[in-house]
């Protein structure tokens, strides 16, 4: 898999001492959108195989990597550490939510990519774990298990609450790609709609999804 990092923003919208606290990423970044989701997609296909295995440890050090601690989640969405796209929040949702085990042909969006992704990465992952027999499989899985907690780093800009995501966000994306108009136009909106409380999902499903 390549891992293509563009250059990000992070912003705190929603945080308290019994909320998870959320950030948005600044837009025209699809494809750390994608490249989240992916890597969402991949650590529960681990998790997966680790618990298929018997690896109960590993397991439990990877679901803190996919999954919030319930007593910070007010809503069913925030036990996720990553909320992609609408396009592609009811497939993400329901194999992220599926209890093991499950078939992916009985999944209702099984003919999603996103569902797709999940059991490609984890019949790799299976693959990989179970190659030299049951004796080598908790190994496996820790190695796993450690590459992704340790050896994977990601780059993320950490913001005070004084400063401006959206004009940071574009004068580090005027070094790369080009923003054209209704780009930056559709991130301020939507960052201020954010800060402002608003029915975002509403609005983005009765106006933008559309265009």
């Amino acid at each position: 898999m390549e891992l293509r990092l563009r250059l990000i923003s992070w912003s705190s919208c929603c945080s308290g001492p019994n909320n998870t606290d959320r950030r948005s990423c600044c837009k025209h970044c699809d494809r750390w959108t994608a490249t989240s989701t992916t890597l969402q997609l991949l650590l529960d296909a681990i998790h997966l195989v680790a618990e298929k295995v018997g690896a109960t440890n590993a397991a439990k050090r990877l679901l803190s990597l996919t999954r919030n601690d319930e007593s910070f989640c007010s809503h069913p969405e925030d036990m996720f550490k990553v909320w992609p796209t609408n396009r592609h929040r009811a497939a993400f949702n329901e194999v992220m939510a599926a209890v093991s085990p499950f078939s992916y042909d009985h999944l209702q969006h099984g003919n999603s990519r996103i569902i797709q992704a999940h059991a490609y990465f984890a019949d790799v992952v299976e693959t990989f774990v179970r190659e030299h027999g049951d004796s080598e499989c908790t190994e496996r899985v820790n190695a796993l298990e450690r590459t992704a907690r340790d050896l994977l780093q990601i780059v993320v800009i950490q913001l005070d609450g004084d400063e401006n995501a959206q004009e940071i966000f574009e004068t580090l994306n005027g070094r790369g790609s080009i923003l054209t108009a209704a780009d930056l136009i559709k991130n301020f909106i939507f960052q201020r709609l954010l800060e402002e409380g608003a029915g975002v999902e509403r609005i983005y499903q009765s106006l933008v999804a559309r265009i």
